[in-house]
């Protein structure tokens, strides 16, 4: 019965090292892992400065004692659906049936909310954490004003909740909305 202990892309600051919320996830994320040495670990890592953030992520967990065998990286993600879709290759490499889900706490039930419906056959268990401080991140978008969108949203407490809130809502669009792409997508290769 493989688990999967799964940290969200929380981005780099704009100093490039990780942010407080980046550094907390790897904590709770390495604790999870101490608790079962049997389970692997999925590094998420955003845009084209996702060695930076790999590595410094990587260095919080070794430091932990985590197994550097047992962890992946879903590389150059740039959005949750991007960031699923490419943890799905892991999963289906090791065969995992559970995976636990590390998430901020007002991204936790929206994280959870795209992770069951594409994993709905596998068991997912969210552990949450507070993050101590927030933090504007390097979200290098080509698009700018996503990119200061995605920047600002991490800077506050109220901008963060209230970006959470509304893609709580928007999140079933999204589901939607990308599982029409996938078919359309599987129809044009058969």
């Amino acid at each position: 019965m493989p688990t999967l202990i799964f940290k969200p892309s929380y981005c780099l600051s704009l100093r490039r090292r990780l942010t407080p919320m980046s550094q907390r996830s790897a904590i709770v994320a390495g604790s999870q892992y101490i608790a079962d040495t049997t389970a692997y670990v999925a590094i998420s890592c955003a845009y084209r400065t996702w060695m930076i953030e790999e590595d410094q992520t990587l260095s919080v967990l070794r430091g932990m004692g985590v197994n550097p065998r047992h962890v992946h990286t879903v590389r150059e993600v740039t959005d949750s659906m991007d960031e699923i879709a490419k943890l799905r290759q892991i999963v289906e490499s090791l065969g995992i049936d559970e995976i636990i889900l590390v998430a901020e706490e007002w991204h936790a039930k929206r994280a959870a909310m795209i992770l069951r419906a594409e994993f709905f056959e596998i068991q997912i268990k969210v552990v949450a954490f507070r993050t101590p401080k927030f933090e504007r991140t390097l979200e290098p978008h080509p698009n700018p004003i996503l990119r200061f969108v995605k920047s600002a949203r991490t800077g506050t407490w109220p901008t963060w909740v209230l970006w959470n809130l509304l893609f709580q809502k928007l999140t079933p669009w999204m589901i939607k909305r990308h599982e029409l792409k996938e078919r359309k997508e599987l129809l044009q290769i058969l």
